[in-house]
This record gives structure tokens, C-alpha cells and sequence, in this order.
């Protein structure tokens, strides 16, 4: 296959099953990393209070906690993009032909049941996905695909399952002309110091994130009992629990993405800051990981719910250690910064 025309186009991790918003911050993140912007508050957890009475939406809060929009992840890149509808599947082509010779990718919306990468949907089951093309090769008659389900990269679709797939929709990108004044923090403790007030609930109006992570693992019993109600009045599976888990995870990925982009991983503390995002990354991936193999078994459940619960207590301390930290980092720089000053003042005087 010519890849004249082909260029490194990475799916991003952290995604999983974010399909759209995943595609847009790798389309985002080939153009530049200001994407990463669109995170900067990534850090925090929806809020759970002990004596509410509990609803079945209750636990569907990430939207409001957490959830990033393809619409700021490009706003945030300074990227603008246009939805073509109603496209037949050789209009798509041409199109695709003309965006990979500005070597621009292509957003497409098609159907996974003729996507050949994801093999448990392929040829099984009909879903609305999202995926990136990069270059239509008319000679072997393929094009080249990325996308973030499977971290798949450069994968070879034959024209008849993309025409067989696509639903009429892509979305084509380009840097804005007209550059929006761009504010980054001025460094990664700026923006540290901002989350770590926040989650402590320091600032006015704000709450504690982590003891709503213990108020969680207070009633994650009744919860997955809710839950378990719900699903068996309606005959679905949907675990909205193991969905906020999953995307949590996925936040503080990016939000440590944007932190080692701004900063010197090798200076200290920050380099102890890093690593401990790391290890919550890692612990929320367990947790979720743990939720997913529940057992039926009504006894076995509650054992490993239990079980589930304190690992979130623990992951709940690491973070508020984290805040903590940062806070202290931040008066111990201002006695140093206070010191300096006098220290001068008094060299000056003698």
C-alpha cells in the first residue's frame, strides 16, 4: 500500500469506550497539545452525601463532575472543524483524498458492525462508532484507520466495509485562522495549588472530593443494590457505577498528561506528585477492574464489595495526601520566598 500520503497519527490512551471525545483529543493532539488545556480541572469526583436518599440518577453525576466535551477539547487546540451530513460514501472519499494531501485527518461515523478491528462487534453487532481515516489508497482500494477502541493504529479497512458502514457523517479539522488568547497556567503548581483548595474543599462553595470518595465507599453496598434493582425492572446490564469508575480513571490520565506537559518531572516534590498520580491511576483501574468480576452470588458480592469499598478509603487518603502536599509545598515556597526577601533586606542595611 503507497502511504505517500499516510502520516503517525497515535490513538491516545485513557480513552476506552469515550470513543468520540477519544478521537477528537487524538485528532486534537496531532494538530498540537493544547488539548491537554481542556483537562486542567480533570482533578475531582462527583458528589455523593451520606444522608441523601438515593436515586437511580444519582449515579449517573460523571457528566457533571468530570466529563470533558469534544467541543472544549477543541476549543482548547485552537481548532476548528466542519460537519459535512449526508455524504455518500464516494463524496466521502474524495473528501478524505483531498484532507490526507494537507496530511489532515478525517472523523468518521459509521457503524462498528463493519469495522474489521473490533472483533468482538465485527460482523456481530450493529453500533454507531467513531473512528479517524488518515488516507484513502486507491490502488489496494483501503484506507488507512486509527482509533481509540483497541488503540488502533494505521489499520487497513477494505472499501466495501467502509461503504457498507459509513452512516453519512465525518467531520474534517484545521488550525483557526483567528488564534484565541491562550492562558495557560503559568506553572504546573498554579494549577495544582487551584485543584488541591478546591478538593479540600477550601474555596467558598466548594467540597471535600475525597470524603465524598468515603460517603462512596460508605454506601457502594446500596448503590450496587440500586443498581442491581433498576437493571432487573428494566432487563438491562448497564453498571453506571463501574462507568464512573471508568471515567474518573480516565480524567486523571489526562489531567497527569497536562501536568508532566507543563512541568520538570525531575524536580521535587513534583516528581513525588507525579508518581503518586500514577499509583491513583493504577488503583482506580483495579477497583474497576474488581467491580466488573462481581460475582453473582448474592453472599460473594457483599464480601467483595466490602472489599472494593476500602480500596477506594485508601485511594480516597492517597489523593488528600496528594492535596495536602501541594498545599504545604505551597507555604513552605512563601516562608522561603519571605526569608529571601528579609534575608536582603537586612544585607542591604548592613
Amino acid at each position: 500500500m503507497s502511504n505517500d500520503y499516510s502520516f503517525l497519527l497515535k490513538p491516545l490512551p485513557g480513552f476506552e469506550r469515550a470513543n468520540l471525545i477519544g478521537n477528537m483529543a487524538t485528532i486534537a493532539s496531532y494538530f498540537n497539545r493544547g488539548y491537554l488545556q481542556a483537562f486542567a480541572h480533570a482533578w475531582t469526583f462527583p458528589e455523593y452525601q451520606a444522608h441523601v436518599p438515593l436515586e437511580y440518577q444519582a449515579l449517573g453525576q460523571e457528566a457533571r463532575a468530570y466529563h470533558t466535551t469534544y467541543e472544549q477539547i477543541l476549543g482548547a487546540s485552537q481548532l476548528q472543524h466542519r460537519i459535512h451530513r449526508n455524504q455518500s460514501a464516494a463524496e466521502a472519499l474524495e473528501l478524505i483524498q483531498q484532507e490526507s494531501l494537507q496530511r489532515r485527518p478525517v472523523l468518521v461515523k459509521s457503524d462498528t458492525f463493519y469495522c474489521s478491528w473490533l472483533k468482538k462487534d465485527y460482523q456481530t453487532l450493529h453500533n454507531t462508532h467513531f473512528y479517524i481515516v488518515t488516507h484513502y489508497d486507491v490502488l489496494s482500494n483501503q484506507l488507512l484507520c486509527t482509533d481509540v477502541a483497541y488503540l488502533t493504529q494505521n489499520y487497513a479497512q477494505s472499501f466495501p466495509d467502509f461503504e457498507a458502514g459509513f452512516t453519512g457523517d465525518l467531520i474534517t479539522f484545521a488550525p483557526s485562522a483567528e488564534q484565541i488568547p491562550d492562558h495557560p497556567p503559568a506553572d504546573p503548581y498554579t494549577l495544582l495549588v487551584e485543584c488541591a483548595r478546591r478538593n479540600l474543599g477550601h474555596d467558598e462553595g466548594s467540597i471535600s472530593v475525597f470524603d465524598s470518595m468515603d460517603v462512596l465507599a460508605d454506601r457502594l453496598v446500596e448503590l450496587d443494590q440500586l443498581e442491581q434493582q433498576h437493571n432487573a425492572a428494566l432487563l438491562e446490564t448497564g453498571q453506571n457505577v463501574q462507568l464512573e469508575m471508568l471515567l474518573l480513571m480516565q480524567a486523571r490520565i489526562q489531567f497527569l498528561l497536562l501536568l508532566e506537559h507543563l512541568a520538570d518531572s525531575a524536580e521535587e516534590p513534583l516528581k513525588l506528585i507525579l508518581n503518586a498520580f500514577q499509583q491513583s491511576v493504577r488503583s482506580w483501574s483495579a477497583i474497576r477492574e474488581s467491580y466488573l468480576q462481581l460475582s453473582l452470588s448474592a453472599d460473594e458480592r457483599l464480601v467483595r464489595l466490602q472489599n472494593i469499598a476500602e480500596q477506594i478509603r485508601v485511594v480516597a487518603m492517597l489523593e488528600r495526601n496528594i492535596a495536602q502536599t501541594i498545599l504545604h509545598d505551597q507555604q513552605i515556597r512563601r516562608i522561603h520566598e519571605q526569608y529571601e526577601q528579609r534575608w536582603a533586606m537586612i544585607q542591604q542595611m548592613s
